[in-house]
């Protein structure tokens, strides 16, 4: 989806909805899906992160988040396709800053290290 837009389309696409779009489909049955959706919203946060820091820090992440965006991906860290599980888990590490927990899968619960 974003992997051969510029940063412009992707910042315009964000503008127009994008991000809000994507974390809904977030919840869709369809593993496959899922995981193309999550590799879409990577795309978009991996712009802002490469782009101007605004005083909160990756725009496109700050946005995700407060849209209950990063809910949405620690949910998916009870999905059963592990591909959607690596993908959320490893989005809430580089995006999100949460290296520190360690998530069980058996118990649905994160802890501090």
């Amino acid at each position: 989806m974003c992997e051969n837009a510029t940063d412009t389309q992707i910042g315009e696409a964000v503008k127009e909805g994008a991000l809000e779009a994507l974390k809904f489909t977030l919840s869709a049955n369809d593993a496959r899906l899922v995981a193309d959706v999550l590799s879409g919203i990577n795309a978009i946060l991996e712009t802002g992160e490469a782009g101007e820091a605004t005083e909160d820090g990756n725009e496109y992440a700050v946005q995700f988040d407060r849209m209950g965006g990063t809910s949405m991906l620690e949910g998916l860290l009870q999905h059963q396709n592990m591909a959607v599980y690596r993908m959320a888990r490893e989005m809430l590490e580089r995006y999100f800053f949460f290296q520190e927990l360690e998530y069980n899968r058996a118990t649905g619960v994160a802890s501090g290290m």
